[in-house]
């Protein structure tokens, strides 16, 4: 169920899930909300399901998520070309600043407008990309289980209750 966060802020959407393909499935409802331009911070600690959230995101465009997705820790960016140009971006190493994401191509892709930038430890570079930002924070709560909070920008509608998954809240 989606609710605001408070004056001039947008929605906010909590899921729970058990297992990984339940991270997926929120991923991919999530995905059916997503146009090209979109940037998504994924947010959490390590194995907190960033990656796996980034796979049934890159399923709703048409890819199988399992084969296709590798986190780019070392590489930085990833591109997955399906019915949607993905941008998939690790800042584990980086510190964020200006100048380092510049380099790393990082501002180009979330700026392009033509694919879906998904950035993964997006909290180290909040301040550089761009206001409408779609924020997800992931949260351990077992060793399966996580809970996951999207946080919409204003202006950005949370997707439709019918598309959410059974456990919002």
């Amino acid at each position: 169920m989606a609710k605001s966060n408070g004056e001039g802020e947008g929605a906010e959407l909590v899921f729970v899930t058990h297992s990984p393909e339940e991270t997926r499935a929120v991923a991919r409802r999530l995905a059916a909300g997503l146009a090209p331009g979109d940037v998504v911070s994924l947010e959490g600690d390590l194995g907190a399901g960033k990656t796996e959230f980034v796979r049934g995101v890159v399923e709703l465009f048409g890819l199988d998520g399992e084969r296709t997705v590798t986190s780019p820790t070392f590489t930085i960016i990833n591109v997955y070309e399906g019915t949607v140009p993905i941008y998939h971006i690790d800042l584990y190493r980086l510190e964020g600043t200006y100048d380092e994401l510049e380099n790393a191509g990082v501002l180009e892709c979330v700026s392009d407008g033509e694919g879906i930038s998904l950035v993964e430890w997006g909290e180290r570079a909040i301040l550089e990309l761009p206001s409408n930002t779609i924020r997800v924070i992931l949260i351990h709560l077992g060793e399966t289980e996580r809970e996951i909070r999207v946080l919409f920008p204003p202006g950005k509608p949370a997707p439709p209750e019918e598309a959410s998954s059974p456990n919002a809240q």
